[in-house]
């Protein structure tokens, strides 16, 4: 019964990803990779520090477009990237192993710094801020990044319809392995991070006995009431770590989680962030 509820589940998890996730308009129709994340029009040659953006699970590097934008009018240098592409059918990326994303995000930072830029403030969207958190964690010695700021970030990970629950009964009951075994060759080929984001994750518990947060980094979470994958959204909430309710900004906000790098207060927020984190204060460019 569990393993039929949790293999339902998580199937149902990984495809409402997908649709609720898929750009519409004029976005691209397949996600992408670059040796080299493209770089915003206010970079030039040898920034001293640089905002890498990292989007989201089942999103790619068009989710923080508005941002860039926003950040180009601030005169920070930005840089996009797609990491965690499973079929570049598909429109969206981010769907791969969180560990296989983290070594992404290593390359893609050392390729900014090969351009001269010797800081970087990271900004990641949801299941995005784990992939920085296990960079940090296995790149100790040649990590660049000063900050971390989290938009919906997912740090205890998903309890969304009691799924937290079911993976802690399942441990205590011995079954753990078993369902795991089980799960795997279903779920990872359609989204392998959908599984990690699970509370209580092999990959959550070995996030967490590292150190957490990263010391030296400066982090700061922007989080919504209404994210709905968070849940509960509080867990988010972390010791040395600043967070941000937007709602305490604008009680009327009901952005979820999925419209969350869109949000024009969320970006507002973000930006002022990064310049607090760059001893700028949020009215400074």
């Amino acid at each position: 019964m569990i393993t039929a509820g949790r293999r339902r589940f998580l199937t149902i998890l990984a495809a409402t990803a997908l649709a609720v996730s898929a750009p519409t308009g004029t976005g691209s129709a397949a996600a992408d990779t670059t040796e080299m994340p493209t770089a915003g029009a206010a970079c030039g040659d040898h920034r001293d520090r640089a905002v890498l953006l990292v989007h989201d699970l089942a999103a790619n590097a068009d989710q923080w477009r508005d941002l860039a934008d926003d950040l180009d009018v601030r005169g920070l240098c930005s840089y996009r990237f797609t990491y965690g592409v499973t079929d570049p059918r598909l429109p969206v990326a981010g769907l791969a192993a969180l560990e296989d994303s983290a070594d992404e995000l290593a390359a893609a930072v050392d390729a900014v710094a090969a351009g001269g830029v010797v800081d970087i403030d990271l900004v990641a969207a949801g299941a995005g801020a784990l992939v920085a958190q296990r960079y940090l964690q296995n790149h100790p010695r040649e990590h660049r990044v000063r900050s971390v700021t989290a938009v919906g970030s997912m740090w205890d990970g998903t309890s969304i319809a009691e799924l937290g629950a079911a993976e802690d009964l399942s441990r205590r009951l011995g079954t753990y392995d078993t369902i795991l075994a089980l799960e795997r060759p279903l779920i990872d080929p359609l989204c392998a991070g959908c599984r990690q984001l699970v509370r209580g994750s092999d990959f959550l518990t070995e996030l967490h006995r590292a150190p957490f947060p990263t010391p030296g980094v400066t982090y700061t979470n922007v989080l919504s009431a209404s994210d709905g994958l968070v849940v509960p959204f509080t867990s988010v909430a972390t010791a040395g770590m600043t967070t941000i309710v937007i709602q305490d900004v604008d009680t009327s906000n009901r952005s979820n989680h999925f419209q969350l790098a869109a949000d024009p207060l969320i970006r507002q927020l973000t930006v002022a962030a990064l310049l607090r984190a760059r001893g700028v204060g949020a009215a400074g460019s």
